[in-house]
């Protein structure tokens, strides 16, 4: 292509024909009604792929969704038992309960303190618990209000903000600011009021 086709707008021979890699190594007939864009597929019910995830949500729920194939649904509905879903934070147990197999999903709720949580789907045995599936262990952060007390806040000094009004903060003159978070838009309805 040159710069009088681009000029002009012409495609290049490469993009305007239909080339044989592009078409599954046949020329395709021009006349072919294209492919609807709003075509659509039903998805599977399973892929087949045993796994368990586990999601962080908020912090006091998680998401778990798993899959299975027919090996993992066997040893979990073996001897006519139901499957379990067992709740761990910190490698200890703190909740258990019956699922649904086929629903593939269960909100779980974070125990007190949140930490470290893993969810394993399995079966129970003589009252022992038995993981078939488990999920990676997560780190939840706990539904509290943080005990950091390290934390200070800084803002500019042209915003009005007095000793004052941030006892135990600081205030930033406008070269200290512009130094740690560059340079603020003149557009911006709250720059300056108070100089403009």
């Amino acid at each position: 292509m040159n710069s009088k086709d681009l000029a002009i707008g012409k495609a290049p021979a490469s993009l305007s024909e239909p080339s044989a890699a592009r078409q599954g190594g046949a020329v395709a007939d021009a006349s072919a009604a294209p492919a609807a864009f709003d075509q659509h597929y039903e998805m599977p019910d399973t892929y087949r792929k045993p796994r368990a995830v586990l999601l962080l949500k908020n912090p006091e729920w998680m998401f778990l969704h798993w899959d299975f194939d027919d090996a993992v649904r066997e040893r979990l509905t073996a001897n006519g038992q139901g499957p379990r879903l067992r709740v761990l934070q910190g490698g200890r147990e703190v909740f258990r309960t019956s699922v649904d197999l086929g629903a593939r999903r269960y909100y779980v709720k974070i125990p007190d303190g949140g930490g470290s949580i893993q969810a394993q789907l399995g079966v129970e045995r003589e009252g022992d618990f038995v993981p078939v599936l488990s999920s990676e262990v997560v780190a939840a952060p706990a539904a509290r209000v943080s005990d950091d007390l390290q934390v200070q806040f800084v803002a500019p000094a042209w915003t009005g903000a007095t000793p004052g009004s941030l006892a135990g903060n600081q205030l930033l003159t406008e070269e200290q600011f512009r130094a740690l978070f560059g340079e603020v838009p003149n557009d911006v309805p709250w720059y300056r009021q108070s100089t403009r």
